[in-house]
């Protein structure tokens, strides 16, 4: 989550992220939160999910879903969301042109 922060913030030493990484740790974050980590990594996972609200905003029409091509109806709330700015939300406009994925 960290890299994509900083892609999001514009840092020039951010690492080239594409929606496909945003996915993977979204994917991540799943396998996480299904292992039922603990007390000792919940305020690290805490931390994680603030910076994450804080670099991302609602995304009422599923557009990050809809690229994953996922449709699970229990879809955690970090799914629904996306990067306010930067690469990967971008590329998210493109592709959500390109597939036609207008609401």
């Amino acid at each position: 989550m960290a890299a994509i922060a900083r892609q999001a913030s514009h840092d020039p030493s951010a690492p080239d992220l594409t929606v496909h990484d945003m996915i993977g740790a979204y994917h991540l974050r799943n396998a996480l939160e299904d292992a039922n980590v603990g007390a000792w990594a919940n305020s690290d996972l805490a931390a994680a999910d603030a910076e994450l609200r804080d670099i991302t905003e609602v995304d009422p029409y599923g557009y990050g879903i809809r690229i994953a091509d996922d449709d699970n109806p229990t879809t955690p709330w970090w799914w629904m969301r996306i990067p306010r700015s930067g690469q990967i939300r971008d590329e998210i406009e493109q592709i959500r042109h390109n597939r036609g994925l207008d609401r």
